[in-house]
């Protein structure tokens, strides 16, 4: 009996879309901008903020009724976060120029590291049209996308990080301006991440005017977040300084917050106010 029901409830619900079919088509062209982050946990390392980002947006949407139909289509989005790391990163067993043994320290004082993202987003959503006044209906759109990264870098803009060595025989602490022993203090470090495609989830409404039988004026809000993370959890430390051999020292790096163990899952998301316009390329 319920299967019986339910069959009858969704040919009632099929039968009401074909008698109500419209088949409408648009192309849509919009600006998004708001605040454009990555969501990821610094575990006690240091802050983090989100910052401002933008996308643009070119698609399609296909309606079957007056009030339902679905839309895709290809979004630029940008993403810009930062992070600044206040910790001490030791390094035990380290090796001198003398071979001798000591714990090498990586001060991070205040290190501002800018994080840039841009992805390719291809969504697909459902599409719901509700009419309020005269030429004035509002669209509530809900779905998901894959996310493409096509270009990031990460940059330091304030802060330092300072190196010292400590060793433990003579309860000594070495430290200051000796680059032949490679002590020093550096601020400037840049580079790119190793992301990786994402999956998540949309949501947005828009306010649509009919200026005419085609065209349509769209402005609204939207909101997205990724379900799935940019980057594989690594072991890799945030500063490499290259201790631990006789011969070391000549490959240090700065791996970058979100290629390091300072965290282990980096979410996109967004929410901001979007603009647009709706060209509809069919008539009755």
């Amino acid at each position: 009996m319920k299967k019986l029901v339910i069959i009858t409830l969704i040919l009632m619900f099929a039968s009401n879309l074909y008698s109500q079919s419209v088949k409408q088509d648009f192309l849509t062209l919009g600006f998004g901008a708001g605040i454009h982050g990555l969501s990821y946990n610094l575990n006690g390392y240091g802050d983090k903020k989100s910052n401002m980002g933008y996308k643009f947006q070119i698609g399609y949407k296909h309606l079957f009724t007056q009030k339902i139909g679905i839309a895709t289509g290809l979004e630029f989005v940008n993403y810009n976060s930062s992070a600044t790391t206040n910790f001490v990163q030791p390094i035990e067993r380290a090796v001198d120029e003398d071979n001798k043994n000591y714990t090498h320290r990586t001060y991070f004082n205040d290190l501002e590291e800018k994080q840039k993202i841009n992805q390719l987003a291809i969504p697909v959503e459902m599409v719901y049209v509700i009419d309020l006044v005269s030429k004035l209906s509002l669209q509530i759109d809900a779905g998901f996308y894959v996310g493409i990264p096509v270009g990031n870098n990460f940059k330091t803009a304030s802060g330092n990080l300072e190196t010292r060595r400590f060793y433990y025989e003579q309860n000594l602490e070495i430290y200051g301006d000796y680059s032949q022993h490679h002590l020093y203090t550096r601020s400037d470090f840049k580079g790119e991440y190793d992301f990786k495609p994402t999956f998540g989830g949309l949501l947005g409404t828009q306010f649509l005017y009919s200026v005419d039988e085609r065209l349509k004026l769209c402005a609204g809000f939207y909101g997205s977040l990724s379900f799935s993370s940019l980057v594989n959890g690594t072991d890799a430390i945030l500063y490499n300084p290259d201790c631990m051999a006789r011969d070391a020292y000549s490959d240090t790096k700065y791996n970058g917050v979100l290629n390091s163990n300072l965290t282990k899952k980096v979410n996109p998301f967004a929410v901001g106010f979007y603009i647009g316009l709706c060209y509809r390329i069919n008539m009755p």
